[in-house]
């Protein structure tokens, strides 16, 4: 990549050095703040990742009626909790007229001879590495007034094109390629679930005579192999609690009390929140075996279903299963098979819920203990190599992302020139 002939110092610390031709302004001088307007024809939007969208605007008129409008060509800022999630981007720009929440801010450019796409760029950089250093309070809110004086740089309104229509293709590519990776993710994870779903309904040994199950969505199975209802293949039951939040004695200590988000993860080793032995003892709350199956009952994320490695707790979202006559990890892998059929037979008004009931006359499709065992370990072996590869692709992904924002950087605050005189 070229350099600029000279650079001098920016004076902002997370710009550094930039082309001698290039001006540095205040925040205020190139984005003013929108007051505030209403127009209740607009769609309900908001900031997902840099970027505008449509969202469920199941809201009442009274809440919409707090909501601003925000145009076309004008920028974005959530202001809100910059500390909850350091990673996404909190600034973008509109390309079509929304109604968005009025705890947002909306601006536009004061100087027309500013290129848009270009701010854009720069303003994805500047909340990547400044922006989120601003805001007091326990939510590390911001508002115009944190922003006005900080300080922006600006080239030429030719060079801030050209670098426009550079980011703008070279990021294209950047995403195609993202697009093609997790395309290959979603084939691996799917040839994934294949290997299970055939390996723990018909077995591993394909010599075997097969008879019908009884059961529409099962097929037929090995004939050596049982059909039992969940009730009969386990030993023990328990849904979760949480401990009284009035005490935070019982919180934050070293029990693993395991959460729906927690079940993310198909293999349980850590959870996100943790509570006291102080809760066990006040019997707030009940350990569950470890070497158990535990299942998303209630929520939106209703079948999740995870191997629970350690005795641990969990929250009344979460319900666990224990056999001492099963392989559990065996039945791990049925059940989270047999996911979706939960949601589709559960009776639900809005959101499934899944109760113990329910999961008691839950049917299971059983081989011989050691034949279980063989099946996890058929399982675990065809599928580490495909995990291996998710996780080659997921590396790859993060180092293209990676690629991408050094890009921006670097282009935008006049590191490399990307265009001929």
């Amino acid at each position: 990549m070229k350099k600029y002939k000279s650079y001098k110092n920016s004076g902002v610390e997370w710009i550094g050095e930039i082309p001698s031709h290039w001006e540095v302004r205040k925040f205020k001088f190139i984005l003013q703040e929108i007051n505030k307007r209403y127009n209740e024809n607009l769609k309900i939007g908001s900031i997902s990742f840099g970027k505008i969208i449509y969202k469920d605007s199941k809201i009442s008129n009274e809440t919409k009626q707090s909501y601003q409008v925000l145009k076309k060509g004008e920028f974005l800022i959530n202001p809100l909790n910059l500390n909850y999630d350091l990673k996404s981007l909190r600034i973008a720009l509109s390309n079509f007229d929304v109604l968005v929440s009025s705890g947002y801010i909306v601006l536009d450019t004061i100087d027309k001879n500013i290129s848009k796409k270009y701010l854009n760029y720069l303003l994805h950089i500047f909340d990547i590495l400044f922006m989120k250093s601003l805001g007091s309070g326990v939510r590390q809110t911001i508002s115009f007034t944190n922003l006005e004086n900080t300080l922006l740089i600006l080239p030429p309104l030719p060079e801030q094109q050209k670098i426009s229509l550079f980011l703008e293709k070279k990021i294209e590519k950047i995403q195609k390629a993202i697009s093609k990776k997790e395309k290959l993710i979603n084939l691996l994870k799917e040839q994934k679930q294949v290997i299970i779903n055939e390996a723990v309904t018909k077995g591993i040994n394909k010599n075997v005579e097969y008879k019908d199950s009884g059961v529409e969505w099962i097929g037929e199975i090995p004939k050596h192999w049982e059909i039992r209802r969940l009730k009969y293949v386990i030993n023990k039951i328990q849904t979760g609690t949480t401990p009284s939040t009035s005490n935070s004695k019982y919180f934050n200590g070293n029990i693993d009390w395991f959460n729906p988000k927690d079940l993310n993860n198909e293999i349980l080793t850590k959870s996100e929140k943790t509570i006291s032995e102080q809760a066990i003892l006040n019997n707030e709350i009940k350990l569950f075996e470890d070497d158990a199956v535990l299942i998303v009952g209630i929520g939106a994320t209703t079948g999740k279903t995870s191997y629970l490695t350690k005795k641990a707790t969990f929250n009344q979202q979460i319900t666990g299963f224990k056999s001492k006559e099963n392989y559990n990890k065996y039945l791990f892998y049925q059940i989270k098979t047999f996911s979706k059929v939960f949601l589709n037979i559960a009776n639900y008004t809005t959101l499934p819920i899944l109760n113990n009931e329910f999961f008691k006359a839950f049917i299971l499709i059983l081989p011989p203990l050691p034949e279980q065992q063989k099946i996890v370990s058929y399982i675990e072996e065809k599928i580490s190599k495909i995990d291996n590869l998710i996780q080659l692709q997921q590396k790859q992904i993060e180092k293209l992302k990676e690629y991408k924002t050094t890009l921006i950087d670097e282009v935008v605050t006049g590191k490399i020139k990307v265009f001929d005189e």
